[in-house]
């Protein structure tokens, strides 16, 4: 004949009759754990650099008193109260002072981003190693309570301490649905990941547009029309984040730009008239009373093809400055800067996947038709200089050096006279296109001081060929190899 008991858990027997034994286990075992798993994420940090809870321990304990990073201390007195109760031996005040620790947990700002500006980035979202390690915490205060007979378990009372704490995890499962079901596609990427329990950044409230694939063809030459308003936009109004485009028309020109690349680290942008033949696509970012609305639009029909709005919002734990969300999300994470990249058939840099283009190789010319950048600025826009019959906007630091002219090629040098020697550095550009081609630079270090700088007018010719050049000066001749 079954006892009355029998029909109860065994594995809860077991444990009703030494529940220090298992409590503390329970503890340690959770505590463990917590270590490999996400404590939490702050705002607009990678994914890459989740602070996982063996990442926040030798941290926190060293520097969270700066932050306001006090539980982190709830850890000292977590061992302490497993010794004492190993021991047989009350734990006295120090449950009391652990307990303390934990409670400044919403007062914790955050991690220092910037140590020399002390600025912080605040905690974003929580992730389930936090609550597992309060889980680890909960379980030791338990231990030392039956232990000093504060606290009585029996079957019964087991049984109700795992339903509370299956109720406590299920609501926090609720909440991390329900807040999944409220966030678009960007904040659950970045706030609502799977080891994230749930998050404290207000959501946007606007859906981030991400489109399937590319809308229009990758070389598309674009109509740019973005209000002014919206451009060079100074703290704290929030400046948006565009794509940078090789060719576009604006205001009756056409521009071309050619960026840094693998050969050189000069960028050039170039303006042309515009041909008479209109855009087939125009980019649209205009102003609205709430942020800011950006579209592709067919010309021809006023088909919009891609929308996006951004919502101006106070930065999230700042008390000054605002922000557009759903933001940038650049450069690893989903936002409109990567959603406009995708919708244009870019690549993920910005460039078209049509740009790629292979390393030149430079015919032996010699350079001495001076064809220096003008020294003033054209229709107001800051750095736009006449060269060789062109339009072009150079590097600031390009444009006060000397320019060179060969048939195919146009070099811009500078020469100094250090300590060590002749010192040169020189960028050639295609003279057609002034697309840059090379940078060439002597060997040896440089310094800082101006007094070493000759004029540009000792420049007085370039022999250039393929792997080095050699420029001529009135104070004698200097090398520089290509990088």
């Amino acid at each position: 004949m079954k006892s009355s008991g029998s029909s109860k858990p065994p594995i809860l027997v077991t444990f009703a009759r030494d529940p220090v034994r298992w409590l503390t286990r329970a503890a340690l075992w959770c505590w463990v754990l917590s270590l490999v798993l996400p404590g939490f994420v702050v705002q607009k940090q990678s994914s890459e650099t989740l602070w996982l809870g063996i990442r926040i321990l030798p941290f926190g304990l060293l520097f969270g008193w700066l932050v306001m990073g006090w539980a982190v201390y709830a850890n000292v007195l977590f061992f302490w109260v497993l010794g004492r109760v190993r021991k047989g031996k009350p734990a006295g005040t120090s449950i009391f002072f652990m307990l303390l620790l934990v409670a400044t947990l919403p007062f914790f700002r955050g991690i220092v981003i910037n140590e020399g500006s002390g600025a912080i980035s605040p905690v974003a979202s929580w992730g389930w190693g936090a609550l597992i390690w309060l889980t680890a915490l909960c379980l030791a205060i338990a231990a030392s309570a039956v232990q000093q007979g504060w606290l009585e378990l029996k079957v019964r009372q087991v049984q109700y301490g795992l339903v509370g704490l299956a109720g406590i995890y299920t609501l926090m499962i609720a909440l991390h649905v329900y807040q999944w079901t409220q966030a678009n596609i960007q904040e659950r990427e970045m706030y609502l990941r799977g080891d994230m329990a749930f998050t404290v950044v207000p959501f946007c409230g606007v859906p981030l547009a991400w489109p399937e694939g590319a809308l229009i063809e990758p070389d598309e030459i674009l109509d740019l029309d973005i209000d002014s308003s919206l451009k060079g936009a100074k703290y704290p109004t929030p400046s948006i984040e565009l794509p940078d485009f090789e060719r576009y028309r604006s205001d009756g020109f056409e521009w071309v730009t050619y960026f840094r690349s693998f050969t050189s680290p000069v960028t050039v942008k170039v303006r042309y008239p515009a041909p008479p033949n209109p855009s087939r696509v125009s980019f649209q970012v205009k102003e609205t009373g709430q942020g800011a609305m950006i579209r592709l639009v067919q010309n021809a029909t006023g088909q919009v093809l891609y929308e996006q709005e951004l919502r101006r919002r106070r930065q999230f734990g700042q008390r000054s400055g605002q922000e557009y969300c759903p933001d940038s999300g650049w450069p690893r994470k989903k936002g409109y800067q990567s959603a406009l990249l995708r919708a244009l058939g870019r690549r993920t840099d910005g460039r078209s996947v049509v740009s790629s283009r292979s390393k030149p190789q430079l015919q032996t010319e010699t350079a001495n038709e001076s064809c220096d950048l003008g020294g003033q600025d054209i229709d107001g826009i800051e750095g736009l200089r006449a060269w060789d019959s062109r339009q072009v906007i150079l590097d600031p630091d390009l444009r006060a050096n000397k320019s060179l002219c060969s048939k195919t090629y146009i070099a811009i040098a500078s020469v100094r006279n250090e300590p060590a020697g002749l010192w040169s550095r020189i960028d050639v550009f295609d003279r057609y296109t002034l697309r840059p081609l090379a940078r060439f630079v002597s060997g040896g270090s440089i310094s800082n001081d101006p007094r070493f700088e000759f004029p540009k007018d000792t420049i007085i010719g370039m022999r250039i060929a393929n792997d080095a050049i050699t420029v001529e000066t009135t104070q004698g001749e200097v090398h520089a190899t290509k990088r």
